[in-house]
């Protein structure tokens, strides 16, 4: 099922798939509820903190029982497309990589994401200055001393978001490396690395690029969107855990690294940033989440149809000069500062009504997730990971709305055209009637 056209192309076997199974570690239906369940369990924890016991007073029984029926119709949403995508008619595709386009778009996407931060800080400070700056930054929205440079708007002398947004870069070429990388060595006849050599590098040129980013911007959203994917693509390709375990020694270190020098820039950000560690700020988040979602139901104020969830449109229509509505909209009351998370920001917007839009995401999240497990789509995988993000990050504030994830997303999704070619697809149903391979 391999073909090898020429040297400088890396051909990727056809997958050979059954229907994925629904209870499937890599289900993005399963991630969701445990990413609720999470959040939950934090925001329950016993307060160790008076910031912590002031917002476990104000989280109530509403907006627990609205926290759980989030889960339930993202599950029945899921489960209707389960049913609704099988079975479907497969066909096999040859695809092949051109490797040398690969690795130029990863290293450019690194080096345009640290031009983009070092021209932020270098037009308010000097590097030395910065440095010496973040040691002793506090939070500017709190009375800090240091202003965060990556936050200030142009009009505050910053860089325009348009020019910012592409710091985002690294995310879309690591959704790139791991899509080819699962494409290229889900096929269960395959006994292929973990990952190829200069995957390997690709991956730790990504993550080092992550962590000079959180550096200087004191941004955790990135180094945690890179590795909430790595943790994904090992559950979405299981048996590559396993050869990981016994085999692959080296795969094995490069893990180790990516996750250390991930972890410490985390915990160096959130030390800077909150004077706790990340366990700590997470159980904040999602007390401030819940108590915030418990708050709004004794309080008055107007929907917002949509503005919350869709807070990327903002970026264009105030660059373009229409101004952002959501200003002329009453905002409901909070028990410490505008924190939400996703049931929060639906419910500001739709009400009750907001279970309706947690369906529809549960089912296109698992429409794509069916076709990228089924089929070997990269566009399909690329999009799946990215979700996955949009899908950890739903407990704090969702990674879609800022324009970074959704650059991410239609860059990789781009230049599939570029990096993968289809050579040619026919009918395999006969294969899989004489192979199936049970997820």
């Amino acid at each position: 099922m391999v073909r090898d056209d020429s040297a400088r192309k890396y051909v990727l076997p056809r997958l050979i798939d059954s229907h994925p199974s629904y209870f499937s570690p890599s289900n993005p239906a399963l991630w969701f509820s445990g990413v609720y369940l999470l959040m939950y369990v934090f925001a329950v924890l016993p307060a160790t903190t008076l910031t912590l016991a002031k917002l476990h007073a104000h989280i109530n029984g509403y907006g627990v029982v609205l926290h759980f029926v989030s889960v339930l119709a993202f599950l029945s949403g899921a489960h209707a497309a389960w049913f609704i995508s099988h079975p479907y008619k497969r066909t096999t595709r040859f695809y092949t990589v051109r490797p040398r386009v690969l690795g130029g778009f990863v290293y450019l996407c690194c080096i345009i994401a640290l031009f983009v931060v070092l021209w932020q800080v270098a037009i308010q400070t000097t590097l030395r200055g910065y440095l010496l700056d973040s040691l002793v930054y506090k939070d500017a929205y709190t009375g800090g001393c240091v202003t965060r440079y990556s936050l200030l708007s142009r009009e505050a002398g910053g860089l325009p978001g348009v020019i910012k947004m592409f710091s985002y870069l690294p995310l879309s070429a690591l959704l790139v490396v791991l899509a080819r990388e699962s494409l290229a060595t889900r096929n269960h006849k395959t006994k292929g690395p973990i990952f190829h050599s200069a995957s390997k590098r690709h991956l730790l040129a990504i993550f080092l690029a992550m962590c000079v980013r959180s550096l200087f911007t004191l941004d955790r959203a990135l180094i945690a969107s890179g590795l909430i994917v790595l943790a994904y693509y090992l559950t979405f390709n299981p048996k590559k855990w396993n050869r990981l375990v016994c085999r692959h020694k080296t795969a094995l270190l490069l893990l180790f690294i990516l996750c250390a020098i991930s972890v410490l820039s985390l915990h160096f950000v959130s030390l800077v940033r909150q004077g706790t560690g990340p366990a700590s700020v997470i159980s904040e988040y999602s007390s401030s989440g819940l108590a915030n979602l418990s708050v709004m139901f004794e309080s008055d104020f107007d929907y917002t149809l949509g503005l919350n969830l869709c807070n990327v449109v903002r970026f264009p229509m105030e660059y373009l000069g229409f101004g952002w509505p959501l200003a002329n909209f009453d905002p409901p009351q909070f028990v410490q500062w505008r924190a939400g998370y996703l049931t929060s920001y639906a419910y500001n917007d739709f009400g009750l009504f907001s279970v309706f839009f947690f369906i529809v995401f549960g089912f296109f999240t698992a429409v794509v997730y069916v076709k990228a497990r089924s089929r070997d789509n990269p566009s399909a995988t690329i999009l799946l990971f990215a979700l996955v993000v949009a899908i950890a990050t739903s407990a704090v504030v969702p990674l879609f709305r800022g324009p970074g994830w959704w650059l991410s997303v239609l860059v990789g999704l781009g230049v599939t055209k570029v990096v993968f070619n289809k050579e040619a697809q026919c009918d395999s149903d006969s294969v899989y009637q004489a192979k199936t391979y049970s997820l």
